[in-house]
Formats: structure tokens, sequence, C-alpha cells
């Protein structure tokens, strides 16, 4: 599967409300330390990160895109993280590489079905 610019536009939009809002819902979210699944594990997990971290920014960018082999609604994503704290200047926290697997729902919207981060 070749995945077009209309399939880039629209799998860049979770990825984007992720980052803004963390938007997975019932996704498997994997770090070094831990793992989240389903809703309320995942909401837990953002909403402790965010008072650890407040004012970050996540900036997802050289989004790299592969099929998965037979079958059509699945498709993994590698990806890198840069995460600034806002201010002036910003002050770079870390970078990190993602690992993502996403899925097309019935409604034909890319979800995310497992995000995985690691160190670089």
């Amino acid at each position: 599967m070749r995945l077009g610019a209309d399939g880039r536009t629209a799998i860049g939009d979770p990825v984007s409300r992720c980052n803004m809002a963390h938007d997975t819902d019932d996704a498997v979210f994997v770090t070094g330390r831990s793992r989240s699944e389903g809703r309320e594990q995942l909401r837990r997990f953002f909403l402790e990160g965010g008072e650890r971290l407040p004012g970050v920014r996540h900036v997802t960018y050289n989004a790299v895109f592969e099929a998965v082999e037979g079958d059509a609604e699945r498709v993994r994503m590698r990806s890198d993280l840069l995460v600034f704290r806002a201010g002036e200047p910003p002050v770079l926290l870390l970078t990190r590489r993602y690992r993502d697997t996403l899925r097309r729902g019935a409604d034909g919207e890319w979800r995310f079905e497992r995000r995985e981060i690691a160190p670089d």
C-alpha cells in the first residue's frame, strides 16, 4: 500500500491531536518505564505527565509511513519528537523516537492503535 497525500494528511490529524491534547482513544502507549492501555490508564498517564511538565510543547517531525502487509486498514509510522518548555527562549527538554501503529476505523478516521516512545 502506498500512502498518498490525503492519507498522510489524515494520519497527521491524530498525531497533532495527541501532541496537543493526548487524544489517543483506547490505544496502547509504551514508554521505557511504563505501558498504558485503555482510555482510563491513558487519561491518568497524560494527566499526571501534564502536572510534572507544565508548559511543554511536543513537535513531531520526519514521519515515515510503512504499509502493514495484508492489512489496508493499518499503517506503521516512525517519527522524531522534540519536547520544549514554552518561554523566551524556549528550552529543549528531550528528543525521542516514536514507533506507531495507526488503524483506520469504520468511520474512515485514523487513530492510534499503539504508540511507543523510545530514547534516540
